[in-house]
């Protein structure tokens, strides 16, 4: 009987998978490197030798894009985006944030927006005229 064994550049592809889908919560090299197998020393050197990044640089690298994402697709506020991305700080997370982009979170989602930043109720006025939205009329 013939057991496959996967590579070595398999396990830290998987473990790059790991980091992607578990970005969010809580994660330590140790359990990162614990996912596949090897000392957590092992594990970085050959994430860094595999991606020229280390994992602690490639997690917060996943928050930001996520970040990012979330701050132009959604409602969340800033504090609510830096804990659903899995920072534990928001000051961590604004400074990593303006370093990363050159912005500010918030400062960040107005620019996105500049120009099409209207209310959700906004209706113009040349609608409001020509389907009589907001007339009083008589019976």
């Amino acid at each position: 009987m013939h057991v496959l064994v996967p590579s070595t550049t398999q396990l830290v592809w998987q473990s790059r998978q790991y980091i992607d889908g578990a970005y969010a919560a809580p994660l330590e090299l140790p359990a990162i490197a614990e996912q596949i197998g090897f000392s957590h020393y092992h594990f970085l050197r050959l994430f860094q030798r595999n991606f020229e990044i280390t994992p602690h640089q490639y997690l917060i690298q996943r928050r930001l894009e996520r970040a990012r994402d979330l701050l132009i697709s959604s409602d969340l506020s800033v504090t609510e985006v830096c804990f659903a991305v899995g920072f534990q700080s928001l000051g961590s997370f604004s400074s990593l944030f303006q370093r990363s982009t050159g912005h500010a979170p918030s400062h960040y989602r107005r620019r996105h927006f500049q120009g099409i930043s209207l209310p959700r109720h906004f209706i113009p006025g040349c609608y409001r005229t020509i389907f009589g939205l907001g007339l009083q009329r008589a019976n």
